[in-house]
């Protein structure tokens, strides 16, 4: 038990440590994304003093376990153990099934550490459009100053036509919602298709964009056109992307069909005239990834976003930009000034936590399941020392030893394989809610996780067999 608090004191200590230096490592890693102020990031005191308690206890259980099974051995039980040349006492029941339970529990935080991991790779825009150098200004226009549409339109109009004279623009538009950052979203209607009552429509992603706003993304339509600036005072247009073509217009051409928004001062049909790929109008979330955009009706330029394409670093035209705006309006606030690389970040901030966290509990699990396993293995092999000797004074080379200890080692790790296959397919369906395109129970994610657990048991396993392989009978049974 002594012994038992020692290593645990220790290993609090340095637990500690490691908990101060993480925890500011991570608070740091997440403020570049730009993580809500109601989120902070600090040693709890509660959950410490819980933690070192939980801790102390189960170095309690490790020295109590040993001790009270060696107090409890007889002399008769020993010698016969001995006496058979085994080391079925001494091995250690409870210390096995440490280790299959090691592996059966790495197994599901590996497949969380997994399945995040591929939600945040997911997240990535790719080349679905291109961030480089685009600016993105966030401006909210109060209602009791911009309380009618011709105002808000004509402080848009202005702000456009300033910043398209910045030095280093290339490009300038207006959005409601960020590609990549999420959409609001409507209900809508589909040519063809009749609805009895006003819930009866879908739902769909709709974001308000002005002319240049997908060449300043370089994006290209798959099909038609996108918006221009004719659609400003032309008949209502609408670009859908593709998941809104796949559903709702499968197998057939959708240009020229007609849908309809549901706009505050009524329904508004749209003529479909372009499909643009997929730009993640849902952000972090799968539900409705089906989506369209429109030129803002007149009047109905709200707050919004500004972008702007720039040549060299685009946070070299924030303070320009701050200039053109107090010109327009001394008391008009940006709400947020960044890339749009920063505005994706922060919609993805959640994703991004949790890929972090169960990152680094799987390869927290997977590391002490390694060394449980190669503990035991070692252990194992070193109390079987006459049991080696006496194989290798009848005959037995290394080969048959190295199987043998290869064997016994497997055996746990595929057990715990099993239970914890099991136990993951069951708790994976918890992350659901907060995966991102990536199927709960993905076997691409199993099949990786089984491969790492048993590569890592039969490394953990091997380093012990071969040096039970290197052993010599004459100094073996000499020890013994």
């Amino acid at each position: 038990l002594l012994e038992a608090l020692i290593l645990a004191v220790a290993g609090g200590v340095l637990g500690v440590i490691l908990c101060a230096f993480f925890n500011s490592w991570f608070a740091r890693s997440m403020a570049v994304v730009g993580v809500p102020l109601w989120l902070a990031f600090k040693v709890d005191l509660p959950i410490l003093a819980f933690t070192l308690g939980a801790s102390a206890l189960a170095a309690l259980l490790a020295g109590l376990m040993p001790a009270w099974r060696v107090s409890a051995i007889s002399v008769h039980e020993v010698l016969q153990d001995e006496s058979r040349g085994t080391s079925s006492l001494r091995t250690g029941r409870w210390s096995q099934a440490m280790v299959v339970v090691a592996i059966t529990l790495a197994f599901p935080l590996l497949v969380g550490a997994g399945l995040m991991v591929r939600s945040v790779a997911a997240s990535d825009t790719g080349d679905a459009f291109s961030t480089d150098g685009v600016l993105v200004a966030r401006l909210n226009l109060p209602g009791r100053i911009y309380s009618n549409g011709e105002a808000r339109e004509a402080f848009w109009d202005e702000l456009l036509d300033r910043a398209r004279g910045a030095p280093g623009v290339s490009g300038v538009a207006y959005a409601s919602d960020l590609p990549g950052a999420g959409s609001g979203s409507q209900r809508v209607g589909i040519e063809g298709t009749e609805y009895l009552r006003e819930i009866d429509r879908p739902w769909a992603r709709v974001a308000r964009v002005s002319q240049g706003f997908f060449d300043l993304l370089d994006v290209r339509p798959t099909a038609g056109r996108v918006v221009e600036v004719a659609d400003r005072d032309g008949p209502p247009i609408a670009v859908i992307n593709g998941p809104f073509a796949d559903r709702y217009f499968p197998g057939v051409d959708p240009l020229g069909r007609e849908v309809t928004t549901m706009e505050i001062f009524g329904p508004v049909p749209r003529t479909v005239v372009g499909v643009v790929p997929d730009l993640l109008m849902g952000g972090d979330s799968e539900r409705i990834p089906e989506g369209l955009y429109v030129y803002p009706a007149p009047g109905t330029m709200g707050g919004g976003h500004l972008l702007l394409k720039t040549q060299g670093d685009p946070l070299n035209l924030a303070p320009p930009i701050r200039e053109e705006v107090g010109r327009i309006d001394p008391d008009q606030p940006i709400s947020k000034l960044g890339t749009l690389d920063d505005f994706i970040q922060e919609a993805f901030w959640l994703l991004t936590i949790l890929g972090s966290i169960f990152t680094g509990f799987g390869l927290s699990a997977l590391f002490l399941a390694a060394v449980g396993l190669y503990g035991v293995m070692a252990n194992s092999v070193t109390q079987r020392t006459r049991e080696m000797g006496v194989r290798r004074a009848l005959g037995a080379d290394g080969p048959s030893i190295l199987t043998l200890v290869l064997k016994a080692g497997l055996r746990r790790v595929v057990l715990g394989l099993a239970l914890g296959g099991g136990l993951a397919f069951l708790a994976s369906r918890s992350l659901a809610a907060v995966l991102f395109r990536v199927e709960p129970r993905d076997p691409a994610t199993f099949a990786a996780v089984t491969g790492v657990l048993l590569a890592v048991g039969l490394l953990a396993t091997l380093v012990p067999a071969i040096r039970a392989t290197r052993m010599d009978p004459v100094e073996a049974l000499r020890e013994e």
